[in-house]
């Protein structure tokens, strides 16, 4: 194959995979390795197709090949990088950031993805260092400044930190985390009239977005009963490909305190009918398929849906509001339904309950998580708050004369860490809700 010929196959798998169309670019890629088995770029590839299609170790033995045959060329490191935090490997993803700017020291992008990884890794200094030699490189980067700000802030210099994300383009992909961000440091220190200033002024640039008008009614203490669903859509289907990583950095324990519940309450039985309500990417799949014969994930944002696939543990995912999508099933179709961080975006809860005691079978249960309400937040006669987060924290009396109004009874309920915070634990409520057998 003359050079014109890979030029042209590199060209189009480029393109395809730049479009999401995995297939083609692995296909026009492979045609390459029919005649140059080791060809990098094609590898390159081939690699980053399986790895984004689900077969990741496929991805990372291709990558692995690219990198022997080509082993000065940053972009492969990088690339290995991104593959290592999707895994969770934050120390392998922090030694393949270093390998990258070691074979490539102008590189902004990489000096950014080595000091977004320090950053989770709390390694402020240095991923501080690598952020400023991002900016020197590719002065007003957006995603670089906004990591900076970041960075700045956890290290304890907050208007520092605050005064960085001012400068991110509100226009940019990272405009929203850098206002949202902002805005959560002005109302910690009291400066709510500047928090909704900084969201205003991202409504300012992006008029279609639903997700500064909820906010601005949690800062200003609205009346609000639930998360918008274009909110929730909207925000988690461009939270999506950095969901896993960004909760890793949280220690998220929501979906294995919800797995180890459901496994007691299951007792080593197959269940037939099990839905997993706001499945997101897929974090409860693997420890819920050996629970069920048929296993569902419903979720309001398809783009969590889209990375939930790819784990192949689900029978069925579906796009739906959860409410809306138990209402339509059978009547005591479901022998257990679980919720992991998910009705922490409803605050007047007893629709969503009525509607699971509808669907689950005698004996069936509802395995969810709420946010412990903070004393002195909201209206304790209410039963529920929105934070500044835009999510709702409830009381425990609260949620069970709702469970009970809605005929489910209060089978089981723990505290737990859910996830951090700001560094700070946020403290949930895990309860089993179970409707009676007679």
């Amino acid at each position: 194959m003359n050079d014109a010929r890979i030029m042209r196959h590199l060209k189009r798998a480029m393109a395809a995979y730049d479009g999401g169309r995995l297939k083609t670019a692995e296909k026009e890629a492979s045609a390459i390795l029919v005649a140059h088995p080791n060809h990098p770029i094609a590898l390159h590839v081939v690699a980053r197709a399986r790895f984004d299609a689900g077969r990741r170790d496929d991805g990372l033995r291709i990558l692995a090949r690219a990198i022997r045959a080509a082993p000065d060329r940053g972009e492969l490191y990088n690339s290995l990088g991104n593959m290592r935090v999707m895994t969770g490997d934050r120390d392998g993803a922090t030694q393949a950031y270093r390998d990258a700017v070691a074979r490539d020291p102008g590189d902004a992008g990489g000096w950014c993805n080595l000091g977004a990884v320090l950053r989770s890794a709390a390694k402020l200094q240095e991923a501080a260092e690598a952020l400023e030699l991002s900016l020197r490189l590719a002065p007003g980067n957006p995603r670089a400044t906004f990591q900076l700000g970041m960075v700045l802030h956890h290290a304890g210099r907050r208007d520092e930190g605050t005064a960085m994300l001012g400068r991110v383009d509100p226009g940019s992909p990272y405009g929203w985390a850098a206002a949202n961000n902002a805005a959560i440091a002005f109302a910690a220190a009291g400066d709510r009239l500047q928090a909704i200033e900084r969201l205003r002024r991202f409504a300012g640039a992006n008029p279609d977005d639903p997700r500064p008008k909820h906010h601005i009614a949690a800062l200003a203490r609205e009346k609000v009963a639930r998360a918008p669903q274009d909110y929730v859509s909207h925000y988690f289907d461009r939270f999506a490909d950095s969901f896993d990583e960004v909760l890793e950095r949280l220690d998220y324990r929501a979906p294995q305190v919800v797995v180890a519940e459901a496994v007691r309450l299951a007792d080593a039985r197959v269940l037939d009918r099990l839905v997993d309500l706001g499945c997101g990417t897929g974090l409860c799949g693997p420890g819920l398929r050996p629970l069920a014969r048929t296993l569902l994930g419903v979720d309001l944002s398809q783009g969590m849906l889209d990375r939930a696939a790819p784990r192949g543990v689900y029978d069925r995912l579906e796009r739906a509001e959860l409410t809306e999508w138990l209402e339509h099933q059978p009547p005591g179709s479901l022998n257990m339904a679980v919720s992991a961080d998910t009705l922490i975006y409803i605050g007047d809860i007893g629709a969503a309950l009525a509607a699971a005691c509808r669907a689950l079978a005698p004996g069936g249960s509802l395995v969810a998580t709420f946010e412990v309400m903070a004393e002195g937040a909201g209206r304790p006669e209410a039963g529920y708050a929105i934070t500044d987060s835009g999510r709702f924290q409830h009381t425990l009396a609260y949620l069970g004369a709702e469970a009970e109004r809605a005929g489910l009874s209060l089978a089981r309920q723990a505290h737990e860490t859910v996830r951090l915070e700001g560094g700070a634990p946020v403290q949930g409520h895990i309860l089993t809700l179970t409707r009676p057998a007679g």
